[in-house]
């Protein structure tokens, strides 16, 4: 078995129901697609703090 690498691995592996949240200034539901996304360097964070990555 390969080592886990990232949160959506983890969460894909254990067969589980995972709800994710972007808690900065406000709660902001956030797919697993987007999660998968940004582990593997696809697309930026969709809610940066305070409107821009840092």
């Amino acid at each position: 078995m390969q080592p886990i690498q990232t949160l959506d691995e983890f969460f894909t592996r254990s067969g589980g129901e995972v709800s994710l949240y972007h808690m900065g200034r406000h709660v902001v539901p956030c797919p697993r697609e987007s999660l998968a996304a940004f582990e593997g360097g696809e697309m930026a964070w969709p809610e940066p703090w305070q409107g821009q990555a840092r």
